[in-house]
């Protein structure tokens, strides 16, 4: 019942493979899918706008002054009203009658609202870098894991060509068996290095589904199984570093370096923070102007009630004083403020110490690599030229097929060094283009 179970689900599989459009994707396809599905992006983008709406709010604070208006409605109890009497008013009305308007605006906050508003604006900036700098993370993974697949692809052909050069010696060798040309012993030699190399290509070709797979999964590609995608593990060495002085790189690192940028932006927000603790030191002036009508009588001879207006305008000024005593609270939070500034700055140079030793890691990765990409060129060349020769040699009769057999999988073992060769250059490439933010 399983085997029939499993071979009913891979009928129903190959159908759909055979019976669905193929959809072809390239590198530049793979990447705007990914930012387009990418989660975390969107939450960055709601994370600018919230910035811009904070922003918007310390704006109207530094800027915009209080506006107020006020209605009101006063019933008397009927024995006031018969007394006629109200504080010195010789006049009372059960139902009175008022309405104003307040204007109040802070004109000087010892640069406090200033400091707030400056927060503000820099945290509009710190959340497009972090935008930014994700969209640049989702860049090189899946550049990374695009030229992965073609990586296992090509080592998949490699191997392929392998079996199908060990089948075809295999089945002479045993036609040479079978005539008595040979003995067993050379037989079941060749026999046994062809079916070593069938689970290393079953491997590879399962490799590659489950990371073709995976990367579909990761870009928000649906049904895998009819995605084809379109390039060539080549390509990926145009993806190299522009910039070649070491020093220039480094600063690009770390100008780029979104930890290093946000370490920045806390240390900018302690500043502020501090600066606005030790406002708290300076005056506060206030002004305000206030607007009033009542309905009543101006006069007490007046025969009826009208709309009498009143206004009011005032400057209000606080002077503080024990905040400027050595150990007061204030003078303690600035006092903390500062030591927590201190303190970022330490992590913030231990965090470039971390950046310089990454570049130069990396610098010297991308030298070895090529390096390493033309010396597996002239081992390609070498092991190519053997394999040929004691190819030769076995049709002349003086090799036996199983020289020709190590020949060719020295020589597949050099192409596929080659081939993770030019990987590992453009890995490290990408890397360091990464962190350069080129």
């Amino acid at each position: 019942m399983k085997i029939f179970n499993g071979v009913f689900i891979l009928s129903i599989i190959t159908f759909n493979v055979l019976y669905s459009e193929v959809r072809t994707v390239n590198l530049s396809n793979a990447i705007d899918i990914a930012l387009n599905n990418n989660l975390t992006i969107q939450q960055y983008d709601k994370d600018i706008k919230i910035a811009e709406a904070q922003y918007g709010q310390s704006y109207a604070d530094f800027w915009l002054p209080k506006l107020a208006a006020s209605l009101s409605l006063n019933i008397l109890d009927p024995d006031t009203v018969n007394k006629g009497i109200i504080l010195s008013m010789t006049n009372a009305f059960m139902d009175n009658y008022s309405a104003g308007i307040s204007l109040t605006k802070p004109l000087f906050t010892g640069f406090k609202l200033w400091n707030a508003l400056k927060i503000k604006e820099m945290g509009i900036d710190i959340a497009e870098k972090k935008l930014d700098d994700k969209k640049k993370e989702i860049i090189s993974s899946v550049q990374t894991a695009f030229y992965n697949l073609f990586l296992i692809r090509e080592n998949i052909k490699i191997t392929e060509d392998l079996d199908r050069s060990l089948k075809q010696r295999r089945d002479t060798t045993k036609e040479k068996f079978d005539s008595g040309y040979i003995s067993e012993y050379d037989f079941i030699r060749v026999d046994v290095q062809y079916k070593n190399n069938l689970p290393k290509l079953l491997k590879m070709r399962n490799a590659y589904i489950t990371a073709k797979f995976a990367f579909c999964n990761t870009i928000g590609l649906k049904e895998p199984q009819v995605i084809e995608f379109v390039g060539s593990l080549l390509e990926s060495t145009n993806i190299t570093i522009k910039e070649t002085n070491d020093q220039t790189i480094l600063r690009m690192a770390l100008s780029n370096d979104i930890n290093l940028l946000t370490i920045d932006y806390s240390l900018q927000v302690l500043k502020y923070t501090k600066d606005i603790t030790d406002s708290t030191k300076y005056p506060l002036l206030n002004g305000a102007f206030n607007y009033k009508v009542d309905y009543k009588k101006n006069n007490t001879t007046d025969a009826n009630r009208s709309l009498a207006g009143s206004w009011i305008a005032a400057l209000q000024l606080n002077i503080p004083i024990d905040d400027w005593v050595p150990v007061s609270k204030t003078a303690k939070s600035v006092e903390e403020a500062q030591i927590n500034i201190e303190k970022l700055q330490l992590s913030r140079q231990q965090a470039e110490e971390g950046i310089k030793l990454q570049v130069s890691t990396l610098l010297m990765s991308i030298d070895e690599s090529w390096e390493n990409i033309k010396s597996q060129q002239e081992n390609v060349k070498q092991a190519k030229l053997g394999y040929k020769l004691v190819n030769e040699r076995y049709q002349a009769g003086s090799s036996s097929s199983l020289d020709v057999t190590d020949a060719e999988v020295s020589y597949n073992q050099a192409e596929a060094n080659y081939l993770q060769a030019i990987y590992d250059y453009f890995s490290s490439n990408l890397k360091l283009i990464r962190m350069i933010g080129q």
